[in-house]
């Protein structure tokens, strides 16, 4: 019995050892376990934080877009004729509906990139208008082949064919205005004629004084810019 005891004995020794053996491999297991688990939701908490200045980021951009669509599109009407036509495209895809940020964002860019390129020359643009005439104590309207001339996108000029209409245009709060001028400035038919013959032949160019100001663009203003 006491030689059948002690071999029992043995074999449970090493069951106990075998059982703590594995009691503390499931520890260590555990441990891992919850230290993966920790560092997986402190990740988790650090990709969640990163979303919401992301989102954050994102509204403050969709809004500073949303802006300067309005800006564009209340800059529009202030624009002159032609540049408006070339602005058209951008125009028509910032009304469509939803529209994406980024594109709408191209848009915008092109058509401040056409403006501020319309800004740095002088435009000489050949179209047909329709002008006001004043005839028999009525003023009336009519089509007319003109020549019109752009000192950037504030201010410009035209003059018919056959030199007996001319004026200028400006953008006024009801957007872009000419004004007929043959009978307040009877002078100005000959400066715009130079002025297109110094653009068409620059190797005719001449001095030419128009009546502009850079204070005030009124057409009334007779400041003189060369």
């Amino acid at each position: 019995m006491q030689s059948q005891w002690h071999t029992r004995q043995r074999i449970l020794e090493q069951q106990s050892q075998l059982i703590k053996s594995e009691h503390a491999e499931l520890q260590r297991l555990l441990s891992e376990k919850g230290t993966a688990t920790n560092e997986a939701q402190a990740e988790r908490e650090k990709l969640l934080a990163q979303q919401s200045v992301l989102e954050a980021q994102q509204t403050s951009v969709q809004g500073s877009v949303q802006q300067a669509k309005s800006q564009i599109m209340a800059m529009n009407t202030q624009l002159p004729p032609v540049l408006q036509a070339s602005w058209q495209e951008h125009i028509n895809y910032l009304t469509t509906e939803n529209p994406s940020p980024s594109e709408m964002l191209n848009h915008i860019a092109e058509a401040l990139k056409k403006l501020h390129a319309f800004n740095q020359r002088v435009v000489l643009h050949q179209t047909v208008m329709t002008v006001s005439t004043p005839l028999s104590n009525q003023t009336t309207e009519k089509k007319i082949q003109v020549k019109q001339i752009y000192l950037g996108a504030s201010k410009a000029w035209y003059i018919s064919a056959d030199s007996r209409y001319w004026g200028t245009g400006q953008p006024s709060p009801e957007g872009w205005q000419w004004q007929p001028l043959e009978q307040q400035a009877p002078a100005l038919a000959h400066t715009l004629n130079n002025l297109i013959i110094s653009i068409e032949q620059p190797s005719k160019a001449q001095w030419i004084s128009l009546p502009y100001s850079l204070v005030d663009t009124d057409v009334s203003a007779q400041g003189g810019t060369q």
